[in-house]
């Protein structure tokens, strides 16, 4: 993670958006805003302020993200889901969207796929391929952007980079497991803002 700088605002609430079809139909349970509420607490001392859980919509996620930066001006908001391979997994566009940013392919996460799951994608049809590299296309700065995009990788056995957006936002994967690991991953630069 990157070093705290004087210029960064300083972490004293969170927020936490849930983003699924699955969670609201009752398909998948979720734990992720649990965890997060807990590691607030337990491990960063700060009040997680509100958690939103939200369908596979474009303006679902636009209208919480609104609640959660503009409306309640939160410090730390962490996302969760929608970074599939999948139609309904537009978490990434969205965001890119909503922050007046790029969309494209990020090159250094392609090549750690073929890195870490080579073996899985040298059998893939070239469709199937093309949505594995859905969860490749990531937000991108613009030139003159006032939005500052970081990526970053927490472990060599995993491809897919934890985004962060103006120091501010922060990208999940759905997957609990994951989620968990990236949290637990970030608390040392977490606790430099507190």
């Amino acid at each position: 993670m990157a070093q705290y700088s004087q210029q960064t605002k300083p972490i004293r609430t969170a927020g936490c958006l849930i983003i699924g079809d699955e969670i609201l139909n009752g398909k998948i349970l979720d734990t992720n805003s649990y965890n997060f509420a807990r590691y607030c607490f337990n491990n960063l001392s700060i009040p997680l302020k509100r958690t939103i859980v939200c369908g596979d919509s474009e303006k679902d996620i636009i209208d919480s993200l609104n609640i959660l930066l503009k409306q309640d001006k939160l410090d730390f908001v962490v996302t969760s889901g929608g970074l599939g391979s999948t139609h309904d997994d537009i978490t990434y566009k969205v965001i890119s969207d909503y922050f007046n940013l790029d969309y494209g392919i990020d090159q250094e996460v392609v090549d750690r796929m073929h890195r870490v799951r080579g073996d899985h994608l040298d059998k893939l049809k070239p469709d199937q391929l093309s949505a594995f590299y859905k969860m490749a296309t990531l937000p991108i700065e613009k030139n003159q952007s006032s939005t500052k995009v970081e990526k970053y990788f927490v472990g060599e056995d995993l491809w897919f980079p934890l985004v962060a957006l103006n120091e501010q936002v922060y990208v999940l994967p759905g997957i609990p497991q994951l989620f968990t690991r990236l949290i637990n991953e970030m608390e040392p630069y977490l606790k430099s803002r507190i």
